[in-house]
């Protein structure tokens, strides 16, 4: 099914390289439209769903790439003083 789905794109990247400019940014305009029309429909079938029931829970570490070594230590930074303005 990949190899099926790969050769499918490499033949639509050949057909669409010999398409003129105009062409290009029509065919671009009409994927454009179709994805916001499936989005619309996909986003209605999905209904109110929290992205709590749709995002696995996860520990903040994980999000904010939290360092989990105890022998790590911030330090606090020193205020800089500051600059001269450029005259």
């Amino acid at each position: 099914m990949k190899a099926n789905f790969n050769s499918t794109i490499i033949q639509s990247q050949l057909l669409i390289k010999q398409l003129s400019v105009e062409e290009r940014w029509a065919l671009l305009k009409w994927l454009l439209e179709l994805l916001q029309q499936e989005s619309q429909t996909a986003s209605r079938e999905i209904g109110s769903l929290e992205t709590s029931d749709i995002l696995p829970k996860y520990p903040a570490a994980k999000f904010y790439g939290c360092i989990e070594d105890d022998t790590f230590f911030r330090h606090a930074q020193n205020n800089q003083p500051e600059r001269e303005p450029i005259i």
